[in-house]
C-alpha cells in the first residue's frame, strides 16, 4: 500500500480522498451501490459530464453510511468496502475502475 504524504506547511484545508483502483479485467461500467442508512444497498449511476446542468463531479458523491460496492459486469465479482464512519464516496468516476471514499 502507498500513501502520499499530505502538505500541512501551507496553512490550507485539505479533502483527503482514498481511491482502491480495481485491476484484472474487473469493469465498473457506471453503476455502484451504497447503503441506505445501513439498511439495504441502493444502486447509484454515474452521471457523465456532458449530460449535468453544473458539470461537477460532486454531484456523483453519495452518503456512505456502512458500504459501498461495485459489481463486474461480465461476471459475478463484486467488491464490497465497509467502512466505520459515515463519508462520502463514488466509483468508476473517470472510467477507470476505482472506489473513492472521501
Amino acid at each position: 500500500m502507498e500513501l502520499n504524504p499530505v502538505p500541512i506547511d501551507d496553512a490550507k484545508s485539505k479533502d483527503i480522498t482514498v481511491n482502491w483502483k480495481l485491476f484484472s479485467d474487473f469493469k465498473v461500467g457506471k453503476k455502484f451501490w451504497t447503503d441506505s442508512c445501513g439498511l439495504e444497498m441502493e444502486e447509484r449511476i454515474i452521471e457523465s459530464k456532458d449530460n449535468r446542468v453544473d458539470n461537477t463531479i460532486a454531484a456523483n458523491y453519495y452518503p456512505v453510511t456502512s458500504a459501498i460496492a461495485v459489481r463486474d459486469q461480465s461476471s459475478d465479482k463484486q467488491v464490497t468496502i465497509l467502512n466505520d464512519r459515515s463519508q462520502g464516496g463514488a466509483a468508476d468516476l473517470s472510467d477507470d475502475n476505482t472506489i473513492e471514499l472521501m
